[in-house]
């Protein structure tokens, strides 16, 4: 028995065909895209682009295959807003969640609700990473929006010809109501959308057939079962997800720390979001927006010319030693604090600063931000250790054993993981009602160290001093900086 696996991400679309055990049958499939950036703040993808992108990956993957393919799992990235004809036709560009185009929209729709019966109620935040700050904008410019749509609910259209968007989708939009599982009235009466203009939604296998030209296209799928898509920060905490006591951190382009739980806590804490895998199964955790964007940044910018020795000199110096402090909101802060106008700050900065200090203070800086959520999730879902994958640890040799200093639990770091790939192949077996085991060898596991803690304890500690000021500054440019 096998499944295709498809994960959709901001920067590439991957196609894996997986047996039980986790084995690809075949080659991987693979095609690459960019976010358009603009001065505006945008950050932005076609989404033919990024569908053609996908139909190829589908092509390399299905060569050579002979296993039937029996589903197909899809992981899609999540927050993404789109204006869709009535037929489904797209009629802007995608918009990611780092799009901050339309932020000056967010006052308005701040005033309007509540933002703490709003995050209770939607499991999101007032916040322009979120789609309905983006469809608020869009709407006073102007703008026609005959439906509102993720970029998964246009790709839904153009595999079977009905635009629908899955209830892991539709959960992380912050257009939904999670407890009682519909589109938000409130939500868009404030931003200014009919509920006509809104998908139907749906969850488990899509139920319809492929379009003809598809079927003929993959012969190989035209009898496998198709799921809506998931969000793939909820793919990611099904494939590590091993242990009911485990949380899971990823960490590449951005962060998070995450837990599935049948039971999420009736209140919130603030740091935190509540979106859905299923209609069982929830995803409680926290976001972050700077992670190997930051360290991308801080190459570029300082023009090393060997950045692996300085990453090296990182082994032999404890933490806060350089002095500096870093606030690494290059993309805008999500968790802890949701603050919309935040941005990038160094404290600290003498003429005796190296880069190897700028480097320190962004990796401690991101693991304090951690320690935050991962407080805020013990305070409701307690865990006992964190697995933690991605390609940002690896360019930083000390920052597991920093990140399990300031999580103060275990930190397992597998030596290979599959990600929201294997987390869709999860899905897929499972509602094919099979039980699909993935082996990815042996981790490394790192032990919270007391002398470490404590460097953490006393560096969170003097963070939140300086952040009471930063939050007032922050709150001046944004003023500068809105119309």
């Amino acid at each position: 028995m096998a499944v295709l696996a498809l994960d959709i991400g901001t920067s590439s679309a991957r196609a894996v065909v997986f047996d039980q055990s986790g084995h690809r049958l075949g080659p991987e499939g693979q095609t690459r895209y960019q976010v358009q950036t603009t001065a505006a703040g945008g950050a932005q993808l076609s989404a033919s682009q990024i569908r053609d992108g996908l139909f190829a990956a589908i092509d390399q993957a299905l060569h050579g295959v002979d296993a039937a393919v029996e589903a197909v799992g899809i992981s899609c990235f999540w927050h993404s807003f789109l204006a869709l004809s009535a037929a489904g036709a797209p009629r802007s560009a995608v918009y990611t969640w780092e799009d901050r185009t339309f932020v000056a929209a967010l006052p308005a729709l701040t005033a309007a609700l509540d933002a703490d019966a709003y995050q209770q109620r939607t499991g999101c935040h007032l916040h322009p990473s979120y789609p309905p700050a983006k469809v608020a904008g869009f709407v006073a410019a102007g703008q026609r929006v005959e439906m509102v749509g993720s970029f998964s609910a246009y790709l839904v259209g153009q595999l079977f010809g009905q635009v629908q968007e899955g209830i892991s989708m539709a959960s992380a939009s912050g257009f939904f109501d999670r407890t009682r599982r519909q589109w938000d009235t409130r939500t868009l009466v404030a931003v200014g959308v009919p509920a006509g203009a809104m998908p139907t939604i749906g969850e488990g296998w899509v139920g319809q057939r492929l379009r003809p030209a598809l079927a003929r296209r993959w012969p190989k799928l035209a009898a496998a079962k198709w799921l809506f898509p998931i969000g793939d920060g909820a793919a990611a905490s099904l494939s590590s997800a091993g242990r009911s006591d485990t949380a899971v951190l990823s960490l590449g382009t951005s962060g998070g720390l995450r837990r599935l739980t049948d039971q999420p806590p009736a209140q919130i804490p603030q740091p935190l979001f509540c979106y859905l895998l299923d209609s069982e199964r929830s995803v409680l955790g926290g976001a972050l927006s700077g992670g190997g964007n930051v360290l991308a940044w801080l190459h570029q910018v300082t023009e090393l010319a060997d950045w692996a020795e300085v990453a090296g000199l990182l082994n032999r110096r404890p933490v806060g030693q350089g002095g500096v402090m870093a606030w690494p909101h290059l993309a805008g802060m999500r968790s802890p604090n949701w603050e919309w106008d935040a941005s990038g700050v160094l404290v600290g900065l003498s003429l005796a600063t190296k880069p190897a200090d700028l480097m320190a203070a962004m990796v401690e800086a991101i693991c304090c931000d951690f320690r935050t959520i991962f407080q805020a999730l013990q305070s409701v879902l307690p865990a006992n250790r964190v697995e933690a994958s991605g390609g940002a640890l690896l360019a930083v040799r000390q920052w597991p054993q920093w990140l399990a200093d300031a999580l103060e639990v275990p930190v397992s770091v597998p030596k290979e993981a599959e990600g929201s790939a294997w987390g869709a192949a999860k899905m897929a077996f499972s509602a094919l009602g099979q039980v699909a085991r993935l082996s990815v060898g042996p981790s490394r596991r790192y032990t919270p160290k007391p002398q470490g803690q404590a460097r953490f304890e006393r560096l969170q500690a003097t963070r939140l001093e300086v952040s009471g000021h930063l939050s007032a500054i922050w709150d001046v440019l944004a003023k500068e900086r809105l119309p």
